[in-house]
């Protein structure tokens, strides 16, 4: 009996060793995967860390570009030391020379530069406001309007990663050269053969970016205003009544609906009272207003109404707009 207990004594004496070992073993080859990938003399490289992207995806990334050694052991101890609650998009300047915990203290310094999301349809002002909403500190907005005011329809709405040192200047000149690498160049061909010039595209394109309520909607739209366009017809445009007044300090936007007594506000962007074109784009359009505007839906359509949910009814006639705005509007 004493023997027999003497040797379970020892098996679990030997299982607990084996235990203690792997242990010991499974922890030795984590921290070797937490070491620098290379020497101390390789070069650092950008890595940017996308908007949204969790510890996995950037653990993911760290390993494709030959920054970490495990994705799975960066991953886990990012998640250990709160990593995964702290992380920043934007791009940051890392090596493979860097351990993961010196990668770890990189992120928790802060992107050396940072994402900054433009929607279709803001007018200049509203651009500034959501530039300087961002960790900016040397991009004065008013400098931005200046520099930008005549310039309204060409600010590209898009995601830029900007560094943190960005000035209005330059920031200006990234916008516009993004909408000419985006719109100039790529629909120079639909620009060349269209019966409008790029300055009435632009301007046409901003009327349905605030007229329309999705993707879909822009074709219609374009068509009726292409063809009231095409009978002189004046195009009744609430946006533009909004351009006219601007800032509305009631709602706190710039693009509530307007006072009916607009209708008469003696302005060349005043749509009820002037036919054609405004003079100039009332807000920045995104690349499928554009692509609206040059290739509009072909329709017999006169009149359009969306509804509180967003859903667009169109008309031939006053009467047919009427009965709409009874049946869904009222």
């Amino acid at each position: 009996m004493l023997q027999r207990t003497k040797n379970i004594v020892v098996v679990f004496l030997i299982i607990g060793v084996f235990f203690l070992g792997t242990g010991i073993g499974v922890a030795f080859w984590a921290n070797q995967q937490l070491a620098p990938v290379a020497s101390a003399d390789a070069q650092s490289v950008l890595f940017v860390v996308p908007k949204g992207a969790t510890t996995t995806k950037v653990a993911s990334l760290l390993k494709e570009k030959g920054l970490v050694r495990s994705d799975l052991v960066f991953r886990l101890y990012a998640r250990q030391v709160g990593l995964d609650r702290e992380l920043q998009a934007g791009s940051y300047q890392l090596s493979p020379a860097m351990s993961a915990s010196e990668i770890v203290a990189t992120f928790r310094e802060g992107s050396q530069a940072i994402w900054v999301t433009l929607p279709e349809g803001l007018r200049v002002e509203e651009v500034a406001a959501r530039i300087a909403s961002a960790d900016l500190p040397e991009f004065d907005p008013d400098a931005f309007i200046e520099l930008a005011q005549q310039s309204e329809g060409r600010l590209f709405p898009d995601t830029y990663l900007v560094p943190r040192e960005s000035t209005a200047q330059q920031l200006f000149a990234l916008l516009t050269r993004t909408f000419q690498d985006k719109v100039e160049l790529k629909l120079s061909q639909d620009l060349q053969t269209s019966d409008r010039s790029l300055d009435e595209i632009i301007i046409f394109a901003s009327l349905i970016q605030r007229e329309s309520n999705s993707p879909e909607d822009m074709r219609q739209v374009a068509g009726v205003i292409a063809n009231r366009l095409k009978i002189g017809m004046k195009l009744d445009i609430d946006a533009t009544l909004s351009y006219v007044r601007g800032f509305d300090p009631t709602t706190k936007s710039w693009w509530s609906a307007p006072d009916p007594a607009l209708k008469t506000a003696e302005s060349p962007y005043n749509t009820y009272l002037v036919a054609g074109l405004p003079p100039a784009p009332i807000a920045n359009p995104g690349l499928e207003a554009l692509q609206a505007a040059l290739d509009p839906a072909p329709t017999t359509a006169l009149f359009y109404l969306h509804t509180p949910s967003g859903q667009a009814y169109y008309a031939d006639t006053y009467e047919e707009h009427m009965a709409n705005i009874d049946r869904y509007l009222r």
